[in-house]
């Protein structure tokens, strides 16, 4: 689990039983989200019985450490960047879609 959802998860769980003392984690929490960098999560792994079996899932603060650690994992069966809930798709070094 991210360190973003992990806040999140937090953030939910006050927010369901919320007495008054629970008011400033709830700020300080929040002030923890916004100050978080933008996440690139790698994430790769195998097929067991045909489900997902997650053998590596790691967050990045920039693009190019996301993609360094990608190229290192891709040899799994299936590999992929998340950002923003979005899946970027990779080509291949040297592979252009439009030649």
């Amino acid at each position: 689990m991210s360190q973003r959802e992990v806040i999140w998860d937090s953030i939910n769980y006050l927010i369901d039983d919320m007495p008054g003392d629970k008011y400033e984690q709830l700020v300080e929490l929040i002030r923890s989200l916004d100050s978080l960098k933008a996440t690139f999560t790698v994430i790769a792994g195998k097929w067991d019985d045909q489900e997902r079996n997650c053998k590596y899932c790691e967050d990045f603060d920039t693009l190019a450490q996301a993609i360094e650690a990608y190229d290192k994992v891709s040899g799994y069966p299936w590999a992929f960047i998340e950002y923003q809930g979005r899946v970027l798709e990779l080509w291949d070094k040297g592979a252009h879609p439009l030649r």
